[in-house]
């Protein structure tokens, strides 16, 4: 099969020169830290990888794919959660209530029924991930882009996932960079193939370490990704399928991106400056210090001691001579490599900080408090925040559609109504912004306490504090609407002799609303529709996932 008009093998090929410089680019930059990641254009693995002279830059890109995989997916929690689109919801409600007979606390048992059975279908999706081999895969994925910049993807329905380094595929992206064509290489054993394609090949009895290049061309078309394999020139029978727009499982990854470009640029490739004055640096003070730690012995020529009677005296003999016919030669270069070792010192620092390394958050004074070295390691997870958003749209969200997607093929999961319930990434970036909204919000309550204090005085009486009020929630950037209650008004008219607590203490703030989906928690009479909507429309998943299936706990 030939798709406009071209084999798989001619597109490969087509697409090469578009690869090479990000590909060189990568190669330069294992080289410097994990060679095997991106290995020299005709390495085998009976070939040697060159070894560098310094261990930070693998250290540090061991160090960042451990930090990302256990940030982006946490052991033994989701790493998303399944809401309910509320205007999906209210778009597939019936017009009439048809559950008018359903008492308000029914209302209220069918919400929770239907987040105890989302719930579920989190942890079970979550056992599926911890169980299989998705970690593994992953870690070498991260790894992959820390330094190279880009990897491919393959996920099974099995549970099985492959990570395809850059030198094997080529990708085609269009203008808002999302993938249209990706083609992947790779070798096979002729009897892998199918008997007439294995004998057309020609050239007699493969040997025993043969190879066929085998490719896979993935093609998105209008309403569908269209695959199929080719090798020596022809289609595999039985290769051709398709696929759903929203589930390839071919995911073809990057770590930064930049516009117009079909492939991703790597971390190590921001520091390669440092990590090459690094490792010259680290050469030059190896061979160095192997020069000046040889231990070579003068003997005045015309002095009393005979070298041949020296160099053949044993440990502790006697010999004649005079000390001052012997002298050690000595490289006198200590100034020279004090200036050596302070840069390398340098260079370490910043390479440490690159790479969130533990070193990066040492201070070098001889008091340091745990609030310091927290701020500084929340200071540096924060430079993260651009990467977490480029895995979560490429990585995390199609990770669990595809999740889910392979539970309902083998029946383990009944299928979803489209687009009512969607995940949402807890982790990575969506981590970090709860963070921040959490330090908003106590810096709120402290300004809030403030705000009680200064009721009681005579200042404050005079003063619109509700406006003040108003005024610093929405300079911290705190949602009023959702905290304030109506017993705030009482601030301004708080009488002489109250108590500061009074109008700023249980009364102040009503429970917080839920955030996306649909409201919950709203007045029984007013919920009913959406709920008894929401009950009909995930009927088979309240039923498999519902109470008295499995862990019987909701969401933490």
């Amino acid at each position: 099969m030939t798709i406009i008009g071209q084999s798989a093998g001619a597109r490969y090929q087509a697409l090469e020169p578009a690869r090479r410089p990000f590909l060189d680019r990568a190669r330069e930059a294992a080289k410097l830290t994990a060679p095997a990641l991106a290995p020299p254009e005709g390495h085998g693995g009976g070939s040697g990888l060159p070894t560098p002279y310094q261990g930070v830059g693998a250290r540090g890109v061991n160090s960042l794919a451990n930090k990302l995989l256990l940030a982006q997916f946490p052991p033994g929690a989701p790493f998303f959660r399944l809401v309910v689109d509320a205007d999906a919801l209210r778009a597939g409600a019936p017009t009439r209530l048809a559950s008018q007979q359903a008492s308000p606390p029914q209302s209220r048992g069918g919400a929770a029924a239907v987040e105890a059975a989302l719930a579920r279908l989190e942890k079970s999706v979550t056992l599926d991930f911890e169980t299989g081999f998705l970690r593994a895969g992953l870690h070498a994925a991260l790894r992959q882009l820390i330094v190279a910049g880009n990897c491919l993807l393959h996920l099974s329905p099995d549970g099985g996932v492959r990570v395809f380094r850059l030198d094997r595929y080529v990708v085609k992206r269009d203008a808002l960079g999302a993938v249209s064509e990706i083609v992947v290489k790779e070798g096979v054993a002729p009897d892998a193939l199918p008997e007439g394609i294995a004998q057309s090949g020609g050239g007699g009895a493969p040997g025993l370490d043969a190879r066929v290049d085998l490719f896979t061309w993935i093609r998105r078309e209008r309403d569908h990704w269209s695959v199929v394999q080719e090798a020596l020139g022809q289609e595999i029978p039985g290769s051709a399928g398709r696929y759903p727009l929203e589930h390839l499982d071919w995911l073809a990854l990057r770590w930064s991106h930049v516009d117009g470009e079909d492939y991703g640029r790597g971390h190590v490739e921001e520091y390669l400056g440092d990590l090459r004055s690094l490792e010259g640096l680290m050469q030059a003070i190896v061979e160095g210090a192997a020069a000046a730690s040889r231990m070579t012995v003068l003997v005045a020529p015309n002095g009393q001691t005979d070298a041949e009677e020296l160099a053949e005296a044993e440990n502790g003999a006697i010999i004649d001579g005079v000390a001052s016919d012997v002298a050690f030669l000595q490289a006198g270069k200590h100034g020279d490599f004090r200036i050596a070792l302070e840069t390398v010192k340098m260079l370490t620092e910043r390479l440490s900080f690159a790479f969130l390394t533990g070193e990066a958050v040492k201070l070098d004074r001889e008091r340091v408090t745990a609030e310091e070295i927290r701020f500084m390691a929340a200071e540096l997870e924060n430079a993260l925040g651009g990467v977490y958003s480029v895995l979560a749209e490429e990585l995390q969200k199609p990770l669990v559609s595809l999740l889910l997607h392979h539970k309902a093929r083998q029946g383990t999961l009944p299928p979803l109504p489209p687009g009512l319930v969607r995940p949402e990434i807890v982790t990575g970036l969506d981590a970090l912004g709860r963070g921040r909204e959490l330090q908003r919000l106590e810096a709120f309550l402290s300004f809030v306490a403030q705000i009680g204090e200064l009721s009681a005085t005579p200042l404050g009486r005079g003063l619109d504090l509700s406006g003040i009020l108003s005024h610093g929630g929405a300079a911290l950037g705190v949602d009023m609407e959702r905290f304030m209650s109506p017993d705030a008004a009482r601030l301004q008219t708080s009488p002489p002799g109250s108590q500061p607590g009074a109008a700023s203490g249980s009364n102040l703030f009503s429970n917080a609303e839920p955030g996306p989906g649909p409201d919950f928690s709203m007045a029984p009479a007013a919920a009913q529709p959406e709920i008894q909507a929401l009950i009909q429309r995930l009927g088979p998943v309240l039923e498999r996932f519902g109470a008295g299936r499995g862990d019987a706990g909701g969401r933490a």
